[in-house]
């Protein structure tokens, strides 16, 4: 069970490296029990073998449910058979997106060489989306963003567990 409570990341992709960069960022800051960590696809198998806390949510295929369902607070896209709206979809329940590969860039120009704090301080100010092909800055912008972002949603997107089990059925 994701607890929706604290900030969210959901990962999606087969690359694993942001995740393994994002997990190894929360051990060193001793933030493992301040926010969840969830996989969607392969990347989420892979994950969980070193993190135990981790959270499987679903297969690519699902990843427009699992965004409608308002989970995320953060998605960190790596390359992926993703459906081509995903940007579309989490703009929906405001959940802020984090490109990491030049293969799945979705139109994004490359923000690595620009300053991690400037890029939180745009996501933060309305941007929806953001490429970071460095999964070592991907890292830190998602775990400074994410319960910044967690603050603003305030759960507002979350679905009770009667329309969960509607819309699961």
């Amino acid at each position: 069970t994701v607890d929706t409570k604290k900030p969210v990341i959901v990962f999606l992709g087969f690359n694993f490296l942001p995740a393994w960069n994002v997990i190894k960022l929360l051990k060193e800051k001793g933030m493992e029990d301040r926010i969840e960590i969830c996989g969607i696809g392969s990347v989420g198998h892979d994950f969980v073998r070193f993190y135990d806390k981790g959270k499987i949510l679903a297969t690519p295929l699902k990843t427009n449910r699992v965004l409608r369902l308002g989970i995320a607070d953060i998605l960190v896209i790596s390359e992926t058979c993703c459906k081509a709206e995903i940007l579309k979809e989490a703009a929906k329940t405001n959940t802020k997106v984090i490109a990491t590969s030049f293969k799945q860039n979705m139109g994004l120009s490359d923000r690595s060489p620009d300053k991690v704090d400037d890029i939180v301080k745009d996501l933060l100010d309305g941007l929806d989306a953001v490429l970071i092909t460095n999964p070592e800055k991907a890292a830190e912008v998602a775990l400074k963003v994410v319960e910044k972002v967690k603050e603003k949603r305030k759960n507002s997107y979350l679905l009770s567990e009667e329309e969960i089990k509607i819309l699961s059925s």
